[in-house]
């Protein structure tokens, strides 16, 4: 019976961080805080859920805490961080919300780049395996001025509680 031991070895391997190593190290500060944010709508119903609500250092995950921004729901909607000159970008870490509608972030991408306007490499996407908070996206040292998290494609909100972005120590 060789296949009940191939179950269990698969289970653990299914629970493990997708991302081992991925943390950045501790020399590294978060830099986002220094960062101007924006967003590609506000939500009439929350008009307190701005952009700048995703830098505010507070990792609360509970919307209606007032620690997380909202979009209208859009085509394409975007959230912007503009660290208002270049980094090399080791990590970002972004907390989604946990007290509903973590879906809504399911094939965002996030993308570093000098472009306003989103036109930069993606650092990574959210998946089923990464909606929930936190989830972790190494950069390797993407070079870029501009962060971006847009869900391109489809007519959703877009909601974040906290962006955290790791530059390389110079």
């Amino acid at each position: 019976m060789q296949i009940i031991p191939s179950l269990i070895l698969w289970s653990l391997l299914k629970i493990q961080d997708p991302l081992p190593g991925c943390s950045p190290p501790a020399s590294e500060i978060n830099i986002a805080q220094q960062g101007i944010a924006s967003q590609s709508s506000q939500f009439d119903v929350f008009p307190w859920a701005n952009a700048s609500l995703a830098i505010d250092g507070q990792r609360t995950t509970d919307f209606f805490n007032s620690s997380c921004t909202h979009t209208d729901k859009q085509m394409a909607p975007w959230w912007r961080l503009d660290l208002k000159k270049s980094y090399n970008i080791s990590t970002i870490r972004v907390f989604n919300r946990n007290d509903c509608c973590q879906e809504r972030l399911m094939l965002a991408h996030v993308r570093i780049g000098d472009s306003p306007n989103g036109a930069n490499p993606s650092c990574g996407m959210f998946t089923k395996e990464n909606i929930y908070s936190p989830a972790v996206f190494c950069c390797n040292g993407m070079e870029g001025q501009y962060v971006h998290i847009l869900i391109p494609y489809y007519n959703e909100y877009l909601s974040l509680c906290e962006v955290e972005v790791y530059a390389v120590k110079e």
